[in-house]
């Protein structure tokens, strides 16, 4: 039941009686004999002004709640504390503190020591000044707390306590040892990311830590963290085979496609072709990344091949696009015939494409880029390379295909202003061809 209801019932209840009590005096007869004064005698309720003070204490923090449910109740929960000792009211007003001013974490500290003077036992507060203490990179006082909890129970959360007091410590062996038995009670992923890491960065002992995470997942299979964790070492290493297999085993699990892409990625870094085409087949053929392992091995024809397959069962315009491209890129010969088929797949498929998509950028500057460089519609040309460069404004590439729109133009001032900046940041033939082109035209400009 949330404070707010509680407040109404209480209040509910109080006026209920009172209507009762009400009513039940209007009803009495009046009494046959009149009862003399000296013969009344008062009752006066023996109040237990400290339960009192407690409910009212009590009923002061539901009502702030009830009039903002953000706001903290650490006062009045101290106060309970003051007036009980009761150590649940310090937690309380310690969590207060920690939730909604976290810069506040001493004070905290503070009161939660009080509350242990009186009640030096008692495990909630132990536990709460522990965590406080790591919250507050007080290692030393934190490690002090947690072999006492320890002691006392032989859980996880303890172990945990220890392990990282010790990391803080910069004692590696006994984190290490601490988060072993955590792990024992509990094979928890985190615990064991923690002793790789400690193991593998701190410790130089990296095939242990490869051991340790080979061993989980005999055990208990291929969670995604602890899986990502090896291949992640294996790359390191520069062991890309047994990267690859782990990275395949995430992917049969759980179908992410970004880890598929990974795996192509390592393959073509590889310079192994087949292989990723054959993998790729055999997970079911995602198209969209077989195109781009034929264009990453320059075969266009057969990149063009899968992309009008993929397009001519899916519509999408974004593969329309790529077709263009690819359509461009195959041909032998560049003529009219070719462009007018190419800048047609073009006008069909960019309306549909999102301009927030950074993805998108490519087919605008290719497109741009075909409308420059074939003088075809210059001006239109440099609209879309600047579609492109809105996202993706540091691109060489199409950096390059504006300032060509602009010597195309005859401004070719403004184009060497760009190429000044790029042309020595690329080795690519086309882009310093460019440059001295636009430079000769500068030249020429000053002369006239």
């Amino acid at each position: 039941m949330s404070r707010n209801k509680t407040i109404i019932l209480i209040l509910s209840s109080l006026i209920l009686t009172g209507c009762a009590l009400k009513n039940k005096i209007s009803l009495q007869k009046e009494p046959k004999e009149a009862i003399r004064a000296n013969e009344i005698k008062i009752f006066k309720p023996k109040i237990d002004e400290k339960k009192y003070k407690e409910l009212s204490l009590l009923l002061e923090a539901l009502y702030i709640k009830y009039q903002n449910p953000h706001a903290t109740d650490y006062d009045i929960f101290y106060k309970l504390y003051k007036v009980t000792k009761n150590p649940d009211y310090l937690y309380e007003a310690a969590r207060d503190i920690i939730t909604y001013k976290p810069k506040d974490i001493d004070k905290a500290i503070k009161i939660i020591k009080e509350g242990l003077k009186d009640n030096p036992d008692n495990e909630k507060l132990n536990k709460m000044l522990a965590s406080l203490y790591l919250k507050n990179n007080q290692f030393k006082e934190a490690l002090t707390i947690s072999k006492k909890l320890l002691k006392k129970r032989k859980i996880k959360k303890y172990y945990i306590f220890n392990a990282i007091s010790y990391l803080g410590l910069r004692d590696f062996k006994r984190a290490v040892k601490y988060y072993k038995k955590a792990y024992e009670i509990s094979p928890d992923v985190e615990i064991l990311n923690q002793i790789a890491t400690i193991l593998y960065q701190f410790m130089d002992k990296k095939e242990e830590a490869v051991n340790l995470i080979k061993e989980h997942i005999a055990k208990h299979g291929c969670d995604y963290y602890i899986c990502e964790k090896l291949a992640q070492i294996y790359l390191n290493n520069k062991d890309l085979s047994n990267a690859i297999d782990i990275y395949k085993k995430i992917y049969e699990k759980y179908k992410e496609k970004k880890i598929l892409r990974k795996i192509v990625e390592l393959y073509l870094f590889k310079n192994e072709y087949k292989e990723a085409i054959n993998y790729i087949i055999s997970t079911g053929g995602n198209e969209d990344l077989l195109i781009e392992i034929y264009i990453a091995k320059k075969d266009y024809k057969k990149a063009y091949t899968v992309a009008k397959r993929f397009y001519e069962k899916s519509k999408n315009p974004k593969i329309l696009a790529k077709l263009a491209i690819l359509e461009y890129e195959k041909a032998k010969v560049k003529d009219k015939k070719l462009l007018k088929k190419v800048i047609e797949k073009f006008k069909k498929s960019l309306p549909f494409l999102s301009p927030f998509d950074k993805e998108n950028s490519l087919y605008y500057n290719y497109y741009g880029y075909l409308l420059i460089d074939h003088d075809i519609d210059v001006k239109k040309g440099i609209e879309y390379v600047k579609k492109a460069l809105e996202l993706e404004p540091a691109s060489i590439y199409y950096l390059d295909s504006l300032a060509w729109g602009y010597y195309k133009l005859k401004k070719c001032k403004k184009a060497y202003e760009i190429m000044d900046k790029i042309v020595d940041k690329t080795n690519e033939k086309e882009i310093i061809d460019h440059y001295k082109k636009i430079k000769k035209c500068i030249k020429k400009e000053d002369k006239i």
